[in-house]
């Protein structure tokens, strides 16, 4: 089933974590070019079948096939297209056999289905499946006999094991280490699946609006949602089993609109989003004027408003662009009397769990000092277990979660991040996890390495290192030397910081050339004096970790801010440097541009690896001796 597990990578956050910053306007140009105009070229068709759009760009080609100057015919005998669109529908053809068969078992002990979003879509609403990839099965579940949602969701996962599904989460469940979610959960998810044999995920909910941190207001309109999309849906068939389907219009505003607003997307918006509303509209006849009186029905209407503010079919209007911070911070205040302030939620609930935390890191700082000590002077081998005498005591996904986050802040309080020191990492964790009386094992095989609870593989991803379920034994051997920040690199950051900002304000404001005058002209001349504490033979490298690090707490801080303020640090250290501009071409008509610095004979900041690199601008920053 290798072809269903390719199928299943479905683009998600616009499909723009599948390729890098600088080539993110390309791949929003060549799939907006699909989408709204309805034109495919050759050097777009890596994205648009990475996007899952093969089908649709194929049915485009051949409505263009014959038209003077037309490439449809030469892009239509392309492999790539015709195997993204065949992929396609052979995995909606697998799903579709697959969830049939679950619903009629389902059905028998009375739970009924109602489908929503991209599995309802390929097969109810576009013209074909091979149109509408999507990543996982949607349905809301209702219990006919008028069980608790414990029991429904008990029930049907029972029944969903019995065909050869696996149980993810189920409400109500006792809580583990790898539980989805923790044991007082309140959301809008009622049971996750996941079929063992073909990797195809489901998703039940018992509310249509998502609310993982729900209120009483939220709970009671979210359920009040759900029960108006169950009044007006209607029956189908599906392959033999019986399910309901929303209204058109209540699946574009709730199954869409929301789900793409209220959600973790953050308003982003995804590649199939504009075909989605326009199919619907067809499907039921409506336009934005009847959308927005049917959001003012179930109290949705700014929500709506937003949205076709940047996707509207009938205008022809789909912005792709992820919305910067002020705009998602505008937005959610936008939508604070209809769903509440998100950013608020997730800050509160970060402030709430600060003290714990904090308590937690201060109280594994000693440990970890002790292993990085060791780590340090002797290598694997300096590592130790700090021995403590506690009471056996089983580990829950809380427990879990704090050990992780605690381990990995205490690590980046010391300079030794995790994601540079996996091995390191692991070990500190494995060492809290003993003290607390947690019988975690540590294994090994094939070059890697992992931790195990209970005979499960724990995924190590809140620890921060670079893969989710194990570090590379051999990919983090030990450093000749890890040195912790000390007050020099304290103050180095703290001066990053400073200038950062200061640099990204001025580059927002005019072009690059005439802000780093004016700021080498202002700052790189202060107090350049023996006096001044600066200079003294410092490593410009000292400064580059420094602005990397401050890098992390400025929005907008990229390669080139980057490099301008190392410029700028050393300048005032009348330190020779210069900043270069290159490109890399990564394939046909994408290149990747970036900045980075250089001083001494060192790449100062930006260095990933710039062999290849066409360098094509320099600006030098010297000094007399």
């Amino acid at each position: 089933m290798a072809w269903l597990a390719i199928g299943a990578r479905s683009v998600t956050k616009s499909g723009l974590m599948m390729v890098r910053s600088a080539q993110a306007e390309t791949y929003r140009r060549h799939l907006t070019d699909l989408v709204v105009r309805g034109r495919v070229t050759a050097d777009a068709i890596d994205d648009v079948v990475a996007a899952g759009l093969a089908g649709l760009a194929i049915d485009r080609l051949q409505e263009d096939m014959g038209q003077p100057g037309s490439a449809a015919d030469t892009l239509l005998r392309d492999p790539r297209l015709r195997a993204g669109r065949t992929v396609a529908a052979a995995r909606h053809a697998t799903v579709r056999g697959l969830v049939a068969e679950l619903f009629k078992q389902w059905l028998a002990e009375g739970i009924e289905v109602l489908l929503v979003k991209g599995f309802y879509l390929a097969e109810f609403v576009y013209p074909e499946p091979s149109w509408r990839r999507y990543s996982d099965v949607d349905a809301a579940l209702r219990d006919l006999r008028q069980r608790s949602d414990e029991e429904l969701a008990a029930v049907a996962a029972a029944i969903a094991s019995r065909l050869g599904w696996e149980v993810v989460w189920r409400h109500g469940e006792e809580s583990t280490v790898t539980s989805h979610h923790d044991e007082d959960y309140h959301g809008h998810e009622l049971l996750l699946l996941r079929h063992a044999e073909t990797g195809v995920a489901f998703d039940a909910h018992r509310r249509l609006v998502h609310s993982n941190v729900p209120t009483r207001s939220r709970v009671e309109k979210g359920e009040a949602i759900t029960e108006v999309l169950w009044a007006t849906s209607t029956a189908s068939d599906l392959a033999g089993a019986s399910v309901r389907l929303p209204a058109p219009v209540d699946a574009a505003l709730i199954g869409l609109i929301t789900a793409r607003s209220w959600s973790g997307d953050r308003y982003d918006l995804r590649p199939h989003d504009l075909l989605d509303l326009a199919a619907l509209m067809k499907l039921g006849n409506f336009g934005p004027e009847e959308l927005l009186v049917r959001a003012g029905e179930l109290d949705v209407t700014m929500t709506t408003r937003l949205f076709l503010r940047r996707c509207d079919p009938t205008r022809g209007v789909f912005d792709l662009r992820p919305p910067s911070a002020l705009e998602v911070l505008w937005y959610d205040t936008m939508l604070l009397a209809e769903r509440g302030h998100r950013g608020l939620e997730k800050w509160v609930a970060s402030v709430g769990n600060l003290p714990r935390r904090l308590a937690a890191t201060l109280r594994e700082l000693p440990f970890v000092v002790r292993q990085l000590r060791g780590w340090r002077e002797h290598g694997e081998a300096g590592l130790t277990f700090n021995r403590v005498r506690v009471e056996p005591r089983a580990l829950d996904r809380r427990s879990w979660r704090l050990r992780q986050l605690a381990v990995r802040r205490a690590l980046q309080l010391l300079g030794a991040p995790p994601r540079r020191h996996a091995v390191l990492a692991l070990h500190c964790l494995h060492d809290s996890l003993l003290r607390y009386g947690h019988d975690v094992r540590r294994r090994s095989a094939d070059g890697r390495t992992w931790l195990e609870y209970s005979g499960t593989a724990l995924s190590l991803r809140l620890l921060g290192v670079e893969e989710t379920t194990s570090p590379s034994t051999t990919a983090t051997s030990p450093p000749g030397r890890l040195s912790r920040i000390g007050w020099q690199g304290l103050r180095l950051r703290l001066e990053a910081l400073f200038y950062l900002r200061r640099v990204v304000k001025r580059l927002r404001e005019r072009p690059f050339r005439s802000a780093r005058e004016e700021l080498l002209r202002v700052d790189g001349d202060a107090e350049r004096s023996p006096n001044s504490g600066v200079g003294g033979g410092l490593d410009p490298r000292a400064v580059g970790r420094a602005v990397e690090s401050a890098a992390r707490f400025v929005p907008g801080a990229q390669c080139v801010a980057q490099s301008l303020t190392a410029q700028l640090m050393l300048a005032r250290r009348a330190t020779n440097s210069t900043i270069h501009f290159g490109f890399l071409r990564r394939k046909p008509g994408a290149v990747e541009g970036h900045a980075w610095l250089e001083a001494a004979g060192e790449v100062v900041t930006g260095d990933v690896g710039l062999d290849n690199f066409t360098r094509t601008a320099t600006f030098a920053s010297t000094f007399e001796p």
